[in-house]
């Protein structure tokens, strides 16, 4: 029997770009690819002896995570503080708030599904030095 590979994914895109000027440092990433494989939950039984409903499960990994993209800029700029070399930096991830579907789960029967989602942007700031 045929199936997909656990962390198959068959789209998958990464593009990224960076413009420095005298102290500055521009960057940006931007990212395309396809969700896991998932194995679908098509209804439930409810087990008397247990007390609890068991899941029936479609076929293995016929289902799929959505589609997810993002953009990542930084930007850093350098200088001297004596004799150490600085940097500070702003980065900020997922710029524009595309949350990607990590999973689902599912209410106590069964019946209903939610979507587990990544953290929506992830902005950091920092400094470094080195002597």
């Amino acid at each position: 029997m045929d199936r997909l590979f656990e962390f198959d994914q068959p789209v998958s895109l990464n593009a990224s770009a960076s413009l420095a000027a005298r102290q500055w440092q521009l960057g940006g990433r931007f990212q395309l690819y396809s969700g896991l494989p998932l194995t679908p939950i098509t209804g439930s039984v409810f087990d008397s002896d247990s007390n609890r409903y068991v899941p029936i499960f479609g076929p293995v990994y016929s289902d799929r995570a959505p589609l997810h993209h993002q953009l990542d800029l930084r930007v850093d700029r350098y200088f001297h503080w004596g004799p150490v070399a600085m940097t500070w930096y702003l980065d900020v991830q997922n710029v524009y708030l595309d949350q990607s579907t990590v999973t689902y789960f599912y209410s106590y029967d069964y019946s209903q599904k939610s979507a587990f989602k990544s953290l929506p942007i992830i902005p950091s700031i920092g400094l470094k030095g080195v002597l």
